[in-house]
């Protein structure tokens, strides 16, 4: 697919993330957990999927990124054991708010998981600075 520059690339996942996660925090306030998990899982598939295309990988499904992710930044030590626990457990939750009826989701579970991808969020955000990929401290690309 054409995506414009890896910069525009990189820009566009990083702000619709962005959009995500506050979309996943506005939810949470007005207590409406099942969405908010939706949302955040949303907001680190963006960063993830963008901190990989910037490496040269991309995947097609949910599965396969979440794979890469593993495989390419947590088992190699250049993220945290936790954020890839995180990205696992969001996706677990968002498919079950997708997919399972009648479950409950309570507001302490969606609390944990906005939190977790937040940090998730916060960590790819810093790791892409390091690399050179994003500038200045708001996130924005250049």
């Amino acid at each position: 697919m054409d995506y414009g520059t890896p910069a525009d690339y990189l820009k566009q996942r990083i702000e619709r993330g962005h959009e995500e996660l506050n979309e996943a925090q506005s939810l949470h306030e007005r207590k409406l957990y099942r969405m908010s998990l939706v949302h955040s899982y949303y907001a680190i598939f963006h960063v993830v999927s963008a901190t990989l295309f910037v490496a040269g990988i991309e995947r097609a499904k949910h599965s396969g990124v979440e794979a890469a992710f593993l495989q390419h930044f947590i088992k190699t030590g250049k993220l945290k054991v936790e954020h890839g626990e995180t990205f696992k457990l969001a996706r677990k939750w968002r498919e079950d708010a997708d997919y399972t009826i009648g479950k409950q989701f309570t507001e302490t579970v969606a609390r944990d998981i906005l939190e977790r991808c937040k940090s998730l969020f916060a960590a790819l955000e810093s790791y892409l600075r390091e690399q050179g990929y994003l500038k200045g401290e708001s996130g924005k690309s250049d």
